[in-house]
């Protein structure tokens, strides 16, 4: 499945669908897994992380800068979303 968040959008972003199931997985989902990836490469590869993340020296710098940014503008609004969905679940008895 390919999401776009603008309908005018040629590009998006191909979302996964995991374990024979026939529906992508959920952006929010996906962003925990990648955050979650990356902060244990963070904490058990300070290191590496840093290497990683230095301009001068590592060609993914820039795309993980991007990566963090995109992360950072868009996953508040998921869970904002995702708590209000089940918010409105709850209230209607499901």
């Amino acid at each position: 499945m390919v999401y776009s968040d603008k309908p005018s959008d040629a590009g998006g972003v191909v979302l996964p669908s995991v374990g024979g199931n026939a529906e992508a997985q959920l952006q929010l989902v996906t962003w925990w897994l990648v955050l979650y990836c990356l902060s244990m490469l963070a904490r058990y590869y300070p290191t590496v992380w840093t290497r990683l993340l230095d301009v001068d020296s590592s060609k993914l710098a820039v795309p993980f800068d991007h990566l963090i940014s995109v992360a950072r503008a868009k996953v508040p609004g998921l869970i904002f979303d995702a708590m209000h969905d089940l918010r409105a679940a709850k209230a209607s008895g499901l």
